[in-house]
């Protein structure tokens, strides 16, 4: 098993303990980072899986020589391109889980669709916080937003302020109970909660549909029902005890079934 990483695995992070099941199970791991140092597509060509995550777009045209060769990867790369566009995955997501939303082309264009109502804009691309991620009316809003286009804007979903992040490994959800990054800055603290039925099928159905195995999916509770906002491919699962179990076990599983 291969994984291709981003940047070199943090010791806070799952990796190191991933690592280690998958070695204790008999798999054989290898790392390499593409951003730091040359990686050859030859050499991968036999790997029973190949795990990505965080790479640039010049690493994932590895990856996708790769998968059109028939080499297993994880997670497929239709998901990891959809939850990189938030325009694309707005469109994926609209009307079943997600608010209602607009691609516009210009911050000038932004401003006109939001008028007096309280929307949240996004940035197609950049993280999920801070300046690409913003929330208001129109007078609200800055004159210059510091991001590039295009934008995605949503209606303002009214909610009690708390993010429902599930973490989904396989069929495993688990659920954070976060404060909203809209409302309360960011933070990586977070209660873990047990997901009911409805957001539980909801976790599975917006995988099964985005073609993820690994992947995050934040949600509020409106007054209409849950809405997802976000979708993330490989999250870092903080603060889920038993996520380094849950990730061993579908990657084992993945690579059984190469």
């Amino acid at each position: 098993m291969v994984f291709l990483l981003g940047k070199p695995p943090r010791p806070s992070t799952i990796f190191p303990e991933v690592f280690q099941r998958l070695e204790a199970s008999g798999a054989e791991v290898t790392v390499q980072l593409p951003h730091d140092e040359p990686v050859e597509a030859g050499g991968l060509t036999t790997a029973g899986l190949v795990v990505h995550r965080g790479l640039d777009d010049r690493a994932l045209a590895l990856v996708a020589g790769l998968d059109s060769i028939g080499v297993p990867v994880c997670n497929p790369l239709r998901g990891t391109r959809v939850t990189a566009d938030r325009a694309v995955l707005a469109a994926a997501l609209t009307p079943r889980w997600a608010p209602a939303s607009t691609v516009a082309q210009t911050w000038a264009e932004v401003l006109e669709l939001v008028g007096s109502r309280r929307c949240v804009v996004k940035a197609a691309h950049g993280g999920g916080r801070g300046s690409s991620v913003l929330a208001g009316t129109r007078s609200e809003l800055p004159a210059d937003p510091g991001t590039m286009p295009p934008y995605v804007v949503q209606e303002f979903v009214p909610n009690e302020g708390v993010d429902h992040k599930l973490y989904v490994a396989g069929r495993q959800v688990r659920g954070l109970l976060k404060p909203s990054s809209l409302t309360g800055g960011h933070t990586s603290d977070g209660e873990p909660f047990e997901p009911g039925a409805e957001l539980l099928e909801m976790a599975r159905d917006v995988g099964a549909a985005l073609d993820l195995h690994l992947y995050g999916v934040d949600v509020l509770l409106g007054e209409a029902g849950p809405v997802v906002v976000d979708v993330n491919d490989f999250p870092g699962y903080r603060r889920i005890a038993d996520a380094p179990a849950l990730v061993t076990e579908h990657l084992a599983d993945a690579l059984s079934l190469s």
